[in-house]
């Protein structure tokens, strides 16, 4: 028998490492007996029907009671379906698998964070066996089990079922395929919700190979590559997002046809970018551009000011950045100071914050995982530091640093709620900036105040025209 090849075996040793928590501490039947006894009695009886239907209606009850959010209620149902089930088929039928998912689901809701890991982990196990390892169906399942993994605080885990997602599709779609993309695309996405710039960046190199390869250097499919990457760039304090947006310039006169909505989402990104570097005459032309391709509704949506995702450094903001060192030991046991970058002040849990991230998320994530290559003095002691605040973003160790004892902890943040107002000035800069909220910290107010300064928003549109907006206001929230 011919020896594994080096890939095989690097496929292998992933798959173990993925999916040994996968197959340990799995509810079978015994244990769904312990949890049913601590449920309520419901009045449905499972009928007398064949195989194929084994208890099929607990478990449309069950899905049911969940669409309208009486999750133990659902969760009593599909305890019992799935009992019934392993009864007459075994524990491993594949009739199980949306039960198991269906548990996932409503535990989550319920909170309980650790059930919903052990059932997901049970519907992918069942889906491995029944579908093969790149099934698809695992994709809601491994989604399910991401948040259930932040929520428990374990962002590192999260991490690596959403790599094992794009593994997934990757081998069921193929490496090169266009199909890949939108697999490509969430895990970019949970990169960008976890802070890790860089990563998501790499990969949106990966998608801009393939569509090169696959449909040319100007196939539409480049477009929201190209604002993904401009906002990258944004996030990452790199220079200069507008520059990324001309790219897309090529790809509009290539493609005459391309939908409305489309080139409107191009011509809005060219407007942020520009407006970021307050090149605004050549922003308001492409602001322009996108207000007179859309109806009247956009339009009226368009007359408001919109926040741009960006970060900022603020440790400049007294003037020249101060140089840190930090202590370390060589082999030999001796000391040595190494200065600090400006990237790992950023998060220095001795300093106050030092910079604030505006990511556009719908997510609260308060984990955020270390960006590649970036903190060389954190790699051995740190791979995950919190961060808190919606909708601006801030290291919660340094947030800590400027706040009274009374709020210096998990409670007294989340009691934090700063109500803000300001002016968004045609130009998209920010100027009359108040502080509603009373009683709030001063060096918490003025920390907002610098916040607020340094960001920049896509400004109101009015007849396809810039025009500033006065007393705009936001909430800004420290829940942790």
């Amino acid at each position: 028998m011919s020896k594994p090849t080096a890939p095989l075996v690097g496929l292998i040793i992933f798959l173990l490492a993925f999916c040994a928590p996968l197959v340990s501490a799995q509810p079978l039947a015994s244990d769904i007996l312990r949890e049913m006894d601590n449920t309520q009695p419901l009045n449905y009886s499972l009928e007398s029907i064949d195989d194929q239907d084994i208890g099929n209606d607990l478990d449309a009850v069950g899905r049911l009671h969940e669409m309208n959010g009486n999750y133990g209620l659902a969760i009593d149902n599909y305890l019992k379906f799935a009992l019934a089930v392993e009864a007459r088929q075994g524990n491993y039928s594949p009739i199980l698998i949306e039960s198991m998912i269906g548990l996932t689901r409503s535990y989550q809701a319920l909170g309980d964070y650790a059930k919903a890991t052990e059932y997901g982990a049970r519907a992918q196990h069942l889906t491995h066996r029944e579908e093969g390892v790149y099934s698809l169906r695992q994709i809601e399942i491994i989604d399910l089990m991401t948040d259930a993994s932040l929520a428990q605080g374990n962002a590192e885990q999260a991490d690596k079922t959403q790599k094992f997602s794009l593994f997934i599709a990757q081998h069921h779609f193929g490496d090169d395929s266009l199909d890949a993309i939108p697999a490509l695309n969430k895990l970019g996405q949970w990169y960008v919700d976890s802070g890790q710039f860089t990563r998501a960046d790499k990969l949106l190199n990966v998608q801009a190979e393939i569509v090169t390869n696959v449909a040319g250097p100007l196939d539409p499919h480049h477009l929201p590559i190209i604002i993904e990457r401009a906002k990258l760039k944004r996030l990452r304090r790199i220079c200069c997002s507008h520059i990324v947006m001309q790219t897309a310039l090529a790809v509009l006169q290539h493609n005459a046809n391309l939908p409305a909505d489309v080139r409107i989402a191009t011509y809005l990104a060219l407007g942020d970018s520009f407006t970021d570097q307050g090149k605004t005459i050549t922003a308001a032309d492409y602001y322009r551009q996108a207000w007179q391709l859309m109806d009247e509704s956009e339009q009226t949506a368009l007359s408001e000011p919109k926040s741009i995702a960006m970060s900022r450094a603020l440790i400049s903001r007294r003037g020249k950045d101060p140089r840190l060192f930090m202590p370390e030991k060589d082999r030999f046991g001796n000391t040595n100071f190494s200065p600090i970058s400006a990237q790992e002040q950023l998060i220095l849990e001795t300093l106050p914050p030092q910079s604030f991230t505006l990511p556009l998320a719908d997510n609260l994530y308060t984990m955020a995982l270390r960006d590649k290559g970036q903190y060389s003095h954190y790699e051995k002691t740190e791979k995950v530091y919190r961060v808190v605040g919606h909708p601006y973003r801030f290291v919660h160790r340094q947030i800590i640093n400027i706040l009274p004892f009374s709020f210096q902890n998990d409670s007294g943040l989340s009691q934090l709620v700063v109500d803000l107002s300001f002016t968004v000035g045609s130009r998209g800069d920010l100027y009359d900036i108040e502080i509603l909220t009373p009683q709030i910290p001063s060096k918490m107010r003025n920390l907002l105040r610098e916040t607020l300064r340094r960001s920049v928003y896509r400004p109101a549109i009015r007849n396809g025209e810039p025009v500033e907006t006065k007393d705009v206001r936001i909430k800004q929230t420290f829940k942790t």
